[in-house]
């Protein structure tokens, strides 16, 4: 959990140099989206690992190996840099959080009880940070979108529905071995055909969801 959090702490580093333009002689990839990635390279998985950097800070506060006046500030940080990617995923971590910590305090043992604690605390800095640059707009100097502005993308949004659903034909016409690894640029291809026109290029090198892609392929 300690290698977690500090790995975290160490990719939101390299999430804020980005948006702030320094490279390090090339440490630090250089920003092309409208989202911090930090040197994890796509501002999912970006988010993701903050997450789980959050998590473990719940764990380690509810353990004691850190002390509020350490653990509050380093949620607060790690909850605005996964609001700096922008990554909807952000949204679904936060309603994780809300739910497994409602459950600890309403069902755990008080051990659970005071990670649940800590988990309904990441999501109120969660919460505060999306509001904080969707509507105080407080990284509109870095060029960064927020992961609400997303949700309403139509385009992306159903770019990925139509994704899931190649994936889901591929696993239907190939159940049991897939089609082959890396392939699947043809399962979107073949969707295209099945599928009513659409406003997005549809053609795809993934299907943004690993069980599903793993499962067209393989």
């Amino acid at each position: 959990a300690a290698g977690m959090l500090v790995c975290a702490l160490l990719q939101s580093l390299a999430g804020l140099l980005q948006l702030s333009g320094v490279m390090l002689g090339g440490l630090v990839m250089g920003k092309i989206y409208l989202q911090a990635f930090g040197n994890v390279g796509q501002a999912n998985h970006y988010a993701d690992l903050l997450f789980l950097g959050l998590a473990s800070l719940s764990f380690l506060f509810a353990r004691r190996w850190l002390n509020v006046w350490l653990a509050l500030p380093l949620a607060a940080w790690l909850a605005l840099a996964a609001a700096a990617s922008a990554s909807r995923g952000s949204l679904l971590y936060t309603a994780a959080f809300l739910v497994l910590g409602g459950l600890s305090l309403w069902r755990g043992d008080p051990a659970a009880r005071h990670i649940g604690r800590a988990l309904l605390v990441v999501v109120a800095f969660s919460v505060l940070a999306q509001a904080l640059v969707t509507y105080g707009h407080i990284l509109n100097s870095f060029g960064v979108t927020t992961a609400l502005d997303r949700a309403g993308d139509a385009g992306s949004n159903g770019q990925r529905l139509f994704n899931w659903t190649a994936a889901w034909q591929a696993i239907q016409a190939h159940p049991w071995i897939g089609q082959g690894p890396a392939t699947f640029y043809k399962a979107s291809i073949d969707a295209m055909f099945t599928t009513p026109p659409a406003a997005f290029p549809k053609f795809a090198e993934h299907a943004h969801n690993l069980p599903l892609n793993m499962g067209a392929e393989f």
